[in-house]
């Protein structure tokens, strides 16, 4: 099995599954995780480091706000 992937049918996102679509790596047949075929797919820890910055980015630290 290729756990190692997430392919844009996996996602709901659209801002994710443009990012995927972009920096694709692997063109899966078939989909072990939501059976979706011939789909574009990146490996998880390259979405996860992407889905990182994209919450620093996006929120601040609790410990960096007054009061």
């Amino acid at each position: 099995m290729d756990l190692d992937y997430i392919c844009t049918g996996c996602l709901a996102n659209h801002s994710l599954i443009e990012y995927v679509k972009r920096n694709s790596v692997k063109k899966l047949r078939k989909c072990h995780i939501c059976g979706s075929r011939n789909v574009l797919a990146i490996d998880v820890p390259t979405l996860a480091e992407y889905m990182s910055s994209c919450i620093s980015h996006n929120y601040s630290s609790l410990e960096s706000r007054d009061g």
